[in-house]
């Protein structure tokens, strides 16, 4: 395939569906986009990227016969020429070395570990029976999968190598498996080497296998690798069979193990190490470890050695990092010359020349030498990627050829390496540049203008804030559907009378829905209109009748005021947005309120609840979602058009976000099915002409020419059942093309009348409009001519239609039953009805409300203020016929509907109104409807629904014109899946299989198919979003090209997000950038302590742990639930024990990455004693880790057995609303006490126990007293149910689901959509808590300190005004339940998500005395106070719906259900209704920072905001990590407010806690804020060349709400100081300053005692903590200590009075009862003793906190 020819008919499509939704009136800006687009902005070039060859090592023989490896691998490895890095890692690996391999996407990675493991087991295959002498870690099942794949080839290669002469295995159309089966049938089980996989998914045969006969080598996971370190029971035999044989423990993906991840592999790599009997071989692969413009290839090994010294505690040196090794691929010693090359390029290639003539080709060899590969210290690494552009200009300098004809014989030149390197007959060890083409495409978006009138605007299509100058706003332009007229997106700041942008968006649940008259558009006037837009005069009367208070006596009438501020209004507005609606300025136009309710440029009206985007439009009308989907359509059927194969018509597309994969997918499938219905529809239209209901299913059967296997679930072969399934499809059609019919302006997929392919028309009306006769007896028909007649009838038929008013048998409730059952029964996706489908009932056209026994009935109004009776009305006053008046109108179309009701176009059916009157309700007859085909150019208006008091002509949509007349017949069935970890492993591992055999199309993924997956035939891969760094590009693209074949690479970026935005306009920096090795912290007390507690469960394991938490805690005794005694005496650790693990815990930080990493940063926490207490205190820890089960588990027994009383006391009868409450509520209790067993009896989650969060070890994880790995900690999840009554769990971090399992919210999952619409409660009522809120700091004070009267930060009174700072309605969001919606569609541009107003507090967890209290000065000037709080609790609260002024949700406490605004206002009597609001908790790592007056912020609020994204993102950069692992946020509400930065990743990065304890590391923060703001190329720019901020630094989708705000100018001075300031650490929060701490101890000492005066003044001049407390009295004891440090730390200073033997005895009593109280810690300084040797025993409790 010409990948390059496919690209440019690919991007061309694109470009079609683009441009065919562009309406833009106004020539300017339309001559501006086109010109845009032409120039490539929004597609810009693609860069091309070599992809070169590897140098070449020896053959596998080579190492076999010098004693390397064992001979018999050459029957494992048949044939093998090795590449030279794979050479190089065996080598190491055979001679017992460890490596880390870094080398890119499938270079054989895997290979340079198999051998040297398959060797190894060959060399000593007597003594290593049954030993496990490897251990293969991946990040991922679906790698193990993989890689069981590659294993079981190289055991068929032996088996097959072990045939006996002359035996001939035929292998044609084997599966793998029984290839292999089928071989040992003839030469035996004679594999030498034993694998396994074991991740937690084999059933129990195979895991009893696995301990019973323990293989070589173990394909695991991480997570599975810890649980056999920990888990007692059966796992203690696979433990021993690791840890008593393990030679090579192998790490793959080495990249992936990052953050607090990578911190638990780390550890968890040397726990298995300190264990394991034999010294352990660690060996790393990596494709993506490093990348740098910057360092050095020595630096950079260096650094990887770093890295890998860290993960895996060895000592790893520069040689044993081993990269590829790149050569050139032709020509090896050719001369170039430019006359050589010019020469070349005169000359046309000749696709069918040889492999060697590509080799000598001049321009090949130039490409390879200069654009492919560079030397680079003495070594061929890869070059940056270039476009052809760059390549020909190159190329053009070089030979002095014409530029064009440089780019075409790049062109030729590039696909003739192409069709050399998919040639049949090629070496598969040799290639002829290879190359990937990378596009990125950019969303279209909007246009944005500054203020102006036609002639005096400027334009842009980048997003932004600003204009070029700095001082103008730009904003969003929106088009008028209809009329193209353009709108700026504005909102009025009535305050200070300015117009601020307001981005245009419609993802919003229109559920609930606040006005906001603030916000709207202001549209201008053209030169070239005829007259004004708008004029009150004139258009005032068109409007609605039912806008109007009833008339005067006069006969005048007023608009209602609701209607009248939703009109246009003459604004006065200047360029800086500075307006008045009265004082004249510069410009002049009009502002519309948001939502529009009429669009003054084309005249129409809307409907209320008509969406905003179906009004207006950016200049492109695509979003993600459908710009993914027409890629993915056009890549495929493209992809056949180019001539390949059916297995290689396949997309695999990327995102980072699961929901929107499966939006994706659901999307993608409708938007394929509902075209290729249309398409077939057209297709019959155009042979047939005309059809009506008795022949246009046949027609468009023939049309489709499915075969009978793909919509049949039992497709037949005698005629009886064939013909049975295909009427039930052809019902199926029918139903589905009368929808159809329904369906108004579709504005993702235009339908066919839009495309003007179909134009419906109705059975005799241009016979009968045309005699006069028929409507003589009609007063208004008898008036019109024939032509109104027919405009007048046909508007009213297609209001019907439109309204699916239809009157046809199949729509019968009871056929549709029948049929729904009968569709399910005989059809098979896509061509069926899923549970979530429906067929719905037909519409009654009513003209009065209806009694409630008709409420059954689906109407749609004709009454006297519907858009059906402003028609009727508006085209009666037309012909001087006025009905006034709701009985007059009623009457008159009662006569007109009953009028063509006996003209045999409608049906009548009399049902009750709701004054118990008999009337009649009508539909149109399907049997008078013709289909007809479209003329290809005009559509008819729908002058109904549509009002408008302007002619309007509706465009036609060419692209889906040209999209409907596609042969469907001649494609491959199209079918997108989702593949995201929310998929269970089987449905997964079946994708995948479909996927590789092409009968999938697309797959759409999380990162779950990024790492190392071959995919084979994969040319294209798609990103749905820029990844979040080029590592994981590098893993994506790898998937495609291979083989060795071109590929392509295609990346949508999104107009709002900063991160798609940089790498739009730099792609390069993401094909091949900087990627940064792991960033991995290993000192951190938690995560120390978490791999403590487990090293204990590796020596005294419990098979309790196994299963449930009810078999460790005592269910029996509910009081207190207590832990087992046999558990207790099981995990009782005996001295001898203890010791064990001391010694073996040493090992695991005796490293030396450990030693100098201790010693450069000296942890105060880390001694030889936190070590022996942390093992003292493991069964304290571990029972108090239980105390959050114990709480649950009491609360479900509690509202199991009051349920259950109600139930049993027999004073309510069976069917008494108690009764029914009841059981539903000890149904929760026991759905909730199976969950806390972690015992399912409903098989919803079937060998997924340890899945479940309140399985043991996940458990015990969540609370922090195991390695947790950054998986979710106490996750909410979510019971997806669906119509059937079953369903699955989906589990989401806390902070998320309060967005995602928010009240009423709508989750996608597998083609599905859910609504939440319950929370799962027990005992709500006293669930409820109450919180206030400090005004002064955002301090939430929630449970024990709800009382306080204090704010304990500023310590400033909470007294008047708390009331709006009180809540005593939260409720803690738990488990919810969501029901089934219907299948996603392709209407939905982005997931439907309900907006919610939710904010952040915080409190302060274990005490005050944990806070790290910080000055930051320069000189003597203070300049913040910074509070460090290592456990801060923060409150996440959901205070309402953004668009509702209401606050709270509404809830029923009784069953959860959440109200809607009318349920709320039916039962709002009812005390089971309350409004609540939903909050979550969570503890991490923060910093409240307070800003002082000296800072000199500008701005007021608005510099303190501008300074916390400016050191969020410096926190990011210095780092080197994501913006989503950090938080930050305002608190309080003073002028001057503080910040909360936080750290949001789960468990602790501990990156924030080092700002405050190392200066140099806050110095580095702050200058990185300063730089990457103020300087560029490291030279300061002046405030007049900076716009205030952009998307590339400060400006994100996400801070939207501040971008008004955010102004660096208003921080730079301030910036500037911090830059340049110091760190003093408080030691004490009593004082402001560490001098006035240590004058007021030295002012409370006993003023006798130098031995006192020398330890404070020694503390003191080397800035170490003083002490909190001089003199301290000790309640209840005689004994005074000279010194305290909080909590419980007593200091006793002994000069030489102490050296009287009384007073060391009355001494020695004093501090043993200290002691042995056990509340208290004694240390005692004796006056002979250095103070240096003192205070170095106990660095936790003296450290510096002051340079």
């Amino acid at each position: 395939m010409n990948i390059l020819k496919f690209h440019s008919s690919l991007i061309e499509n694109y470009r079609n569906y683009i441009t065919s939704f562009l309406n833009i009136k106004f020539p300017g800006i339309s001559e501006f986009v086109d010109q845009e687009i032409r120039n490539k902005k929004l597609w810009p070039e693609p860069l091309v990227q070599f992809n070169p060859t590897y140098l070449p090592g020896c053959k596998l023989e080579k190492l076999t016969s010098e004693g390397v490896l064992n001979p018999e691998l050459k029957k494992i490895f048949v044939g093998y020429e090795l590449y030279k890095h794979q050479e190089d890692a065996i080598r190491f690996g055979a001679s017992g070395s460890e490596f880390i391999v870094t080398s890119g996407t499938g270079s054989g990675k895997s290979l340079t570990f198999m051998a040297s493991i398959f060797s190894h087991i060959l060399n000593n295959r007597e003594t290593l029976t049954e030993k496990n002498v490897a251990v293969i870690v991946y990040p991922m099942n679906a790698l193990i999968n993989s890689q069981n794949q590659e294993i079981q080839k190289y055991e068929r290669n032996y088996l097959r190598s072990s045939l006996p002469p002359g035996v001939v295995f035929e292998e044609n159309g084997r599966s793998l498996e029984n290839q292999i089966k089928g071989l040992k049938e003839i030469v035996g089980d004679i594999f030498p080497i034993k694998y396994a996989q074991y991740t937690g998914q084999e059933d129990e045969i195979t895991r009893e296998s696995i301990r019973k006969s323990p293989p070589h080598i173990i394909l695991t996971n991480y997570v599975m690798l810890e649980l056999i370190m920990t888990r007692g029971g059966k796992d203690v035999d696979i433990r021993n069979a690791i840890l008593d044989n393990l030679k090579f423990l192998v790490f793959d993906e080495l990249h992936t193990y990052r953050g607090r991840q990578g911190s638990d592999v780390s550890i968890l790599i040397r726990r298995i190490k300190s264990n394991a009997r034999n010294n352990v071989i660690c060996v790393g692969t990596s494709a993506t470890m490093i990348s740098s413009d910057t360092a050095t290839l020595a630096e950079q090994k260096r650094e990887v050695a770093r890295i890998g010294s860290l993960i895996f505690g060895s000592d790893f040196t520069e040689s044993q990092i081993i990269n590829e090794s790149l050569v050139r691929s032709i020509g090896q010693n050719i001369e170039i010359s430019p006359e050589g090359v010019a020469t070349a390029v005169n000359t046309q290639i000749d696709f069918s020349w040889s492999f060697e003539q590509f080799e000598i080709h001049q321009t090949a060899n130039w490409i390879e030498e200069n654009i492919a590969l560079e030397l680079r210290e003495g070594v061929m690494v890869r070059r940056k990627p270039l476009s052809i552009r760059e390549i020909s200009q190159q190329l053009h300098e070089y030979c002095q050829v014409d530029l064009p004809k440089c780019e075409k014989h790049i062109l030729n030149l590039l696909e003739w390496a192409n069709q050399l390197n998919s040639h049949s007959e090629k070496d598969q060890r040799k290639n002829y540049l290879p190359y990937r083409i990378h596009q990125f495409i950019a969303q279209t978006g909007s246009v944005y203008a500054t203020l102006g009138n036609q002639s005096d605007r400027q334009f842009f299509l980048d997003a932004g804030l600003y204009a070029d100058d700095k001082d103008t706003f730009i904003f969003p332009l929106v088009f008028s559907r209809s009329s193209g007229h353009e709108m700026y997106c504005v909102t009025l700041n009535e305050n200070e009378d300015r117009i601020v942008p307001r981005e245009f968006s419609n993802i919003t649940d229109y559920e609930e829905e606040e006005e906001i008259s603030t916000s709207g558009y202001i549209f201008i006037q053209h030169n070239e209109d005829e007259e004004s837009i708008w004029d009150d005069e004139r258009d005032v009367p068109d409007l609605p009748e039912s806008w109007f208070n009833p008339a005067r006596k006069d006969g005048s009438q007023s608009l209602k005021k609701v209607y009248q501020a939703r009109l246009p209004r003459k604004i006065y507005f200047d360029k800086g947005g500075n307006f008045s609606f009265i004082e004249e300025k510069k410009y002049q136009g009009w502002f519309i309120s948001a939502p529009l309710l009429i669009d003054p440029t084309s005249g129409i009206i809307f409907d209320a609840r008509t969406a905003e985007f179906t009004k207006i439009i950016k200049i492109g009308g695509e979003g993600r979602s459908t710009a993914t989907t027409v890629l993915s359509f056009e890549t495929i059927t493209q992809l056949q058009a180019f001539g390949e194969s059916y297995e290689k018509q396949k997309l695999l597309s990327f995102t980072d976000n699961r929901q929107d994969a499966s939006l994706q997918s659901g999307h993608f499938n409708d938007f394929a099915k509902v075209g290729q219905l249309r398409a077939a529809i057209a297709r019959a239209l155009e042979i047939n002409g005309t059809l009506d209901y008795s022949n246009i299913t046949d027609k468009i059967f023939d049309a489709l020419n499915i075969p009978q296997e793909e919509y049949a679930k039992n497709p037949a072969r005698f005629p009886g059942p064939k013909k049975e399934n295909e009427d039930t499809f052809k019902d199926f059609i029918m139903y589905r093309l009368l929808q159809d019919l329904r369906r108004s302006w579709r504005v993702v997929l235009p339908n066919l009348e839009q495309c003007a392919l179909l134009e419906i028309e109705y059975k005799h009306l241009d016979e009968s409009v045309n005699n006069n006769e028929l409507w003589a007896e009609h007063s208004l028909l008898s008036v019109m001519s024939s032509a109104e007649r027919k405009e007048f009838l046909y508007q009213i038929f297609d209001f019907l239609r439109k309204s699916y008013a239809l009157s046809y048998s199949m729509l019968e409730l009871s056929i549709i039953s029948q049929n729904i059952l009968k569709i399910r029964e005989k059809l098979k996706d896509p061509w069926t009805l899923d549970e979530s489908d429906k067929i719905e009932s037909p519409a009654f056209l009513r003209i009065e409300k209806l009694a409630r026994t008709a409420y059954s009935l689906y109407t749609e109004s004709g009454s006297y203020q519907s858009v059906f009776g402003r028609y009727i009305k508006k085209t009666a006053k037309e012909y001087d016929i006025e009905i006034k008046g709701k009985e007059n109108y009623n009457t008159f179309v009662y006569g007109l509907l009953d009028f063509l009701t006996e003209a045999g176009w409608l049906s009548r059916k009399r049902v009750r109104s709701e004054t118990e009157a008999e009337v009649p309700v009508y539909q149109l007859k399907v049997d008078i409807i013709t289909w007809k085909k479209g003329d290809g150019v005009n559509i008819i208006p729908d002058k109904v629904k549509t009002r408008s008091y302007r002619p309007l002509k509706p465009k036609v949509n060419e692209y889906f014109k040209k999209f409907y007349q596609i042969d469907f017949r001649t494609i491959k069935p199209l079918e997108g899946r989702e593949h995201t970890g929310q998929i269970n492993s089987q449905k997964r591992q079946i994708r995948e299989k479909e996927f590789r055999e092409g009968k999938i199309g697309v797959l759409f993924c999380s990162p779950t198919m990024e790492l190392g997956i071959d995919i084979s035939d994969l040319s294209i891969v798609h990103l749905r979003n820029v990844p979040p760094s080029p590592s994981n590009y590098a893993q994506r693209s790898g998937r495609a090209g291979r083989s060795g074949q071109a590929a392509m690479v295609l990346t949508y970026c999104s107009n709002f997000s900063p991160h798609d935005r940089h790498y739009f306009k730099n792609p390069a920096k993401m094909v091949s950038g900087e990627v940064s090795t792991p960033r991995i912290d290993l000192i951190n007390e938690e995560l120390l302590r978490s791999h403590l507690n487990a090293s204990i469960l590796t020596i005294r394991s419990i098979a309790g742990l196994n299963n449930s938490l009810q078999d460790i805690i005592d269910t029996e005794n509910l009081d207190q639930l207590p832990i087992r005694e046999e558990v207790v005496e099981a995990l009782k650790l005996t001295e001898s024990q203890k010791s064990e693990v001391l010694t073996k815990f040493r090992k695991v930080v005796e490293d030396t990455w450990f030693r100098n990493e201790l010693a450069n940063r000296r942890p105060v926490w880390f001694t030889e004693d936190w070590m022996k207490r942390a093992i003292d205190d493991f069964m304290q820890q571990f029972d108090q880790s239980l105390n959050r089960w114990r709480l649950l588990y009491r609360s479900a027994i509690l509202q199991f057995r009051t349920a259950n009383d109600i139930i049993e006391n027999r004073v309510y009868a069976d069917n008494h609303e108690k009764i029914k409450e009841a059981k539903y509520s000890r149904k929760q209790a026991e759905r909730q006490m199976e969950l806390l067993r972690n015992d399912s009896k409903d098989g919803r989650r079937s060998n997924q126990e340890n899945q479940s969060e309140f399985y043991p070890f996940r458990y015990l994880a969540a609370e922090g007293f195991l390695p947790g790995y950054n998986f979710t900690r106490l996750p909410v999840r979510t019971f997806l149910e669906n119509n059937e009554g079953s369903g699955e769990f989906l589990s989401r971090p806390r902070t998320i689901a309060l967005n995602e399992f928010g009240p009423r919210n709508v989750i996608y999952h597998d083609g599905a959509k859910y609504r939440v619409d319950r929370i799962v409660l027990t005992e709500a009522e006293a669930k409820l808590e109450k919180v206030k809120i400090s005004p002064f700091t955002g301090y939430i004070l929630m449970k024990d300190q709800y009382n306080f009267n204090v704010d304990p930060m500023v310590f400033k009174e909470l007294s008047q005004g708390m009331d709006k700072y009180t809540h005593p309605d939260l409720v803690n969001i738990t488990e919810t339940k969501a029901y089934e919606l219907q299948r996603i569609t392709c209407q939905e541009e982005e997931r439907t998500r309900r907006g919610y107003d939710i904010r952040t507090y915080f409190a302060v967890e274990g005490g005050f005395d944990s806070i790290t209290e910080a000055i930051v000065k320069v000189g003597k000037e203070k300049l913040l106070h910074i509070h460090a709080i290592p456990s801060a609790r923060l409150v996440n609260i959901s205070f309402k719906w953004r668009s509702s002024p209401e606050m709270g949700y509404a809830l029923n406490l009784k069953n959860g259900y959440w109200q809607t605004k009318k349920q709320e206002t039916e039962e709002g009597s009812s005390d089971d209704i309350r409004r609540v609001k939903l909050f979550t908790t969570l503890t991490a790592n923060a910093m409240f920072i307070q800003p002082i007056e000296s800072l000199a912020l500008q701005g007021g609020k608005d510099g303190v905001i501008t300074l916390m994204f400016a050191l969020k993102r410096a926190i990011e950069n210095h780092f080197q990590i994501e913006a989503n692992e950090i938080g930050a946020t305002i608190m309080g509400e003073g002028e001057v407010p503080n910040l909360l930065i936080y750290e949001a990743s789960e468990g602790s990065l501990g990156v924030l806690s080092q700002i405050v304890d190392n200066p140099s590391t806050y110095q580095a923060v702050m200058r990185n804020a300063f730089d990457f703001l103020f300087l560029k190329d490291g030279v300061e720019v002046p405030e007049s060349e900076l716009i205030p901020a952009s998307y590339d630094d400060l400006l994100s989708y996400y801070n939207q709400i501040h971008h008004q705000s955010i102004n660096r100018n208003y921080i730079r001075e301030s910036l500037r100081m911090l830059k340049d300031s110091e760190v003093e650490v408080l030691s004490s929060r009593s004082f402001t300053s560490y001098d006035e701490q240590y004058q007021s101890l030295q002012a409370a000492r006993d003023p006798n005692s130098s031995t006192e005066d020398e330890f404070l003044k020694f503390l003191y001049k080397e800035g170490f903590r003083l002490p909190d407390e001089a003199q301290p009295v000790i309640p209840d004891m005689f004994v005074r200590p000279d010194f305290k440090y909080k909590p419980n730390i007593l200091v006793f200073c002994d000069g030489t009075p102490h050296d009287d033997p009384r007073v060391k005895k009355d001494d020695s009593e004093k501090r043993k009862a200290l002691n042995d109280d056990g509340k208290y810690q004694v240390l005692a300084w004796y006056y002979k003793e250095s103070l240096e040797n003192f205070v170095v025993k106990r660095p936790d409790v003296f450290r510096k906190v002051r340079s």
